[in-house]
């Protein structure tokens, strides 16, 4: 049983697994993005794993594929199905369960009753793992989308009832009177919360079980639902229990199958409540499993190998525990309302949409500019406000009824305003729906979208922040009146309010640490000796920015070196009389650090008054998480807007940047008299590459052409994939005549280059390009007629028989 290792993306076979008429995300991402994201809580640089066995190969070709598209790398471990679910897996899987952070074991049956599992479970850094049963994809996404934290809550509310000694009873109308004991707190409580150290549970999730006690399961069960490797019960099945074992049995089918493993598997070895609102009793176990409000009767035995397992499924019926019956709200919930899709505006086709509310931690909404009423809203944004996204989003609340009375001149002001301007930042306050008032910063762009206008938005809480100015302020009217010693030194203080408003404003991280570095060290400002910006760069830490001339900007530490470990979180900042060294953090997250050199008797100053040094150290500490959040935020401000003009497949600039970046280059260099090129590059009969060795083929032949493409022109050429294998390079400052020079060159190159075969590496691939050129004159004087001048251009070389450079010159002005 050999395991075989493999780099996600190494042989997806690109699907569309969107079902008809969604232009959201592919099912297959959705699918990854709630097993990785949301329940085993996935952060870049885990080590991601995936078990998977032959027999469910489907479900995991689909989930490789999203890990390829969302650029996960994960390691891959195949192994035959096992008989029985005891079976150990080979040592290979065994060993890689111990090494990862993340694993997602995608089987037949679980692997949960194996020495493999458990040892993993308890090693000294145990792994986060999701096992899954090979439901159906365009099914267990469906049951994957769901209110998490709310299923957990009521998951640990039933399994906390069901600890302890206790007489359960099940009552249906279909004649189930079925009642056993229980003992001890060792229930199972599956609710999809599975990121923490050595967590393991099975998805779908949502039901909670335990183990009757042996022998004393008696009545009469009606099993309406379904039974595992039988399927739907089409017609009740009855099953009377005495001392805990099944002594009669209604069906000839079930008790062929239970004959078959023995007499002594009869015995009720468990017990489960599914809680899923979104999974039914469809005939497969591991959706039955959770479907709401059902029941699951498992038969096997006690005996310490565990024996065979038959599920058995009744719908909702009556639970007693002590003769009290559990509330049938908690077991069965009415179903919430699917709020309603906008009607004009397809948000799923926004490239920001995806990134902008899975990433964010702060409150996203979209808003009809005109109508004032919701599109969409985060669960952060539910948070803030208390109002469910059903009220949100097409119910009663829009956005007028949240804005505060003495902010309604503020808000119908810069509602005015957008319809001129694409984007504002301001504050307010608003009503929350529990009737408090909160003070709140949004931060809007203006958009239109299936020609509507509207506003992405993003909403922060400021109370903190206030109440985090006031206590500044508070603060430093102490450390002045503490000790008349260091009056200077609250001057000093009193400027970091100041300091961080004028920060707040700032959307690139090198401005930002420009900008804090130089108020920091202006002598109306904070005074220091000199301030330094460390970033983490993987696990290595870079200077950023430096008001000292000794600091070598770029410059790596080693991963072992004292300040990269502060930036990880290995080791805790300090503040000495001499300097600060600070980490730089955001919401689980590390930035970097911040190390700050005072002046000769700074501290000092404050010896003696402990309070005082105290309020000071806070304060940089304060300023410190203030830097660390707001760096954050440009990073993630400056990743959507990359995911808005980067073509995903090859890294390469996309044609809708590609035509705003050429029509600014037109301008500029008709303004100034400049040169300007365009080529059309085509590469030679890839549809047949497509056709015959497949679209994972095709992606990578593309990828590793746009590396060759960027790496032959120069930084201020812009390569750009302009659709499908057709992609263009814009060429400031050159010349018609260098322009086929550089063209023909890369012809040569590239007819040179071996290309990755992933089906046979030993044999790679060899192929052509054709090109079209062209340059700014008086017959191109615009980017509409360059732009179909270099087309006939590349027409040309089609015609003269591909791998070919043609020109379109024009005359020079």
């Amino acid at each position: 049983m050999d395991a075989r290792l493999k780099q996600a993306g190494g042989d997806a076979e690109e699907r569309d697994l969107s079902p008809p008429g969604d232009a959201g995300p592919p099912l297959a991402d959705r699918f990854a993005d709630r097993v990785l994201r949301k329940c085993l809580n996935w952060r870049p640089g885990d080590v991601v794993l995936a078990v998977v066995e032959t027999d469910v190969e489907p479900l995991a070709a689909a989930f490789r594929e999203a890990l390829a598209r969302q650029s996960i790398e994960a390691a891959w471990v195949t192994m035959p199905a096992r008989a029985r679910p005891n079976e150990e897996p080979p040592a290979e899987v065994a060993s890689a369960l111990k090494t990862c952070d993340v694993a997602v074991l995608i089987t037949s049956t679980s692997l949960s009753s194996t020495q493999a599992l458990r040892t993993a479970l308890e090693s000294s850094r145990p792994p986060r793992i999701a096992s899954l049963a090979g439901l159906d994809l365009r099914r267990v996404v469906p049951l994957l989308e769901i209110d998490t934290e709310h299923l957990a809550r009521r998951c640990d509310v039933l399994a906390n009832r069901l600890k302890g000694n206790h007489v359960v009873r099940l009552v249906s109308a279909s004649g189930t009177d079925l009642e056993f004991r229980t003992s001890g707190s060792n229930v199972g409580c599956n609710g999809g919360a599975l990121g923490a150290p050595g967590a393991f549970g099975l998805l779908p999730a949502g039901d909670v079980f335990l183990s009757p006690v042996p022998g004393s399961a008696h009545g009469v069960a009606v099993i309406d639902g379904s039974v595992n490797n039988l399927g739907l019960a089409h017609e009740p099945i009855r099953l009377r229990f005495e001392e805990g074992r099944v002594v009669e049995l209604s069906d000839p089918q079930m008790r062929l199958l239970l004959r078959a493993f023995g007499a002594d598997v009869a015995d009720l070895r468990e017990f489960g409540v599914g809680l899923n609102p979104r999974a039914s009793i469809t005939g497969h176990p591991g959706e039955d499993r959770v479907a709401c409000g059902a029941f699951r009767l498992a038969i096997g035995s006690h005996r310490p190998d565990g024996g065979f397992l038959l599920d058995t499924f009744l719908r909702p019926a009556e639970l007693h525990i002590d003769g009290e019956r559990v509330p049938p709200e908690l077991l069965r919930p009415a179903p919430s309302q699917p709020p309603p899709s906008p009607a004009s505006i397809d948000l799923q086709r926004a490239d920001v949409y995806a990134l902008l509310f899975q990433n964010s931690n702060d409150a996203q909404y979209v808003l009809d500019l005109e109508t004032q009423r919701f599109l969409e809203v985060n669960a952060a944004f539910e948070e803030l406000t208390g109002y469910s996204r059903a009220e949100l989003v097409g119910g009663p609340i829009d956005a007028t009824r949240l804005v505060a009375l003495e902010s309604a001149d503020v808000y119908r002001r810069k509602q005015e305003n957008r319809k001129h301007s694409q984007g504002d930042r301001y504050e307010l306050k608003i009503y929350c729906k529990n009737g408090a008032k909160r003070p709140v910063e949004l931060s809007v762009r203006r958009f239109t979208l299936d020609e509507r206008q509207v506003v992405v938005g993003s909403m922060r809480d400021l109370s903190f922040r206030k109440k985090l100015e006031q206590e500044m302020w508070e603060r430093i009217e102490e450390l002045g009146l503490a000790n008349s010693r260091i009056l200077a030194l609250t001057e000093k203080l009193r400027h970091v309010p100041h300091l961080t408003a004028q920060l707040t404003p700032l959307n690139s991280v090198e401005e930002l640490l420009e900008k804090s570095a130089s108020l920091m060290t202006a002598r109306e400002g904070l005074d220091y000796a000199n301030v330094t910006f460390y970033l983490l760069q993987g696990d290595s830490l870079e200077t950023a920015y430096s008001t000292s001339k000794s600091k070598t900007l770029g410059h790596a530490l080693a991963s072992d070196h004292p300040l990269t470990r502060i930036a990880l979180g290995q080791a805790p900042g300090y503040v000495t009389s001499q300097e600060a060294v600070l980490p730089l953090t955001g919401p689980d997250a590390h930035v970097g650090v911040i190390e700050v050199l005072f002046h000769p008797k700074e501290i000092e100053v404050l010896m003696g008054n402990e309070h005082a040094l105290k309020g000071y150290q806070n304060l940089l500490r304060t300023l410190a998480g203030f830097l660390g959040l707001r760096i954050l935020n440009i990073q993630l401000y400056e990743k959507v807007k990359m995911q808005s003009i980067v073509d995903q497949t090859t890294g390469a600039y996309n044609r809708r940047y590609f035509e705003q970046k050429f029509a600014e280059e037109v301008g500029r260099a008709l303004r100034y008299g400049r040169d300007l090129a365009l080529v059309m590059v085509d590469l030679d009969n890839f549809k047949k590459i497509n056709d015959t060795l497949g679209h994972p083929q095709g992606d990578m032949l593309l990828a590793e052409a746009t590396r060759l493409y960027r790496s032959h022109f120069r930084s201020a050429d812009l390569v750009c994939r302009y659709g499908g294998d057709e992609f263009t390079i814009i060429m400031p400052e050159t010349t018609y005549e260098n322009a086929m020079i550089k063209a023909e060159s890369l012809r040569a190159l590239f007819r040179d280059t071996a290309f990755t075969n992933l089906g046979n590496p030993a044999a790679p691939l060899r192929l052509t390009l054709s090109l079209g050129v062209t340059a700014l004159s008086l017959q191109t004087h615009n980017a509409e007629s360059m732009l179909r001048a270099a087309d006939e251009a590349l027409l040309a070389s089609k015609r003269r028989g591909r791998d070919t450079v043609s020109g379109r010159p024009g005359r020079s002005e």
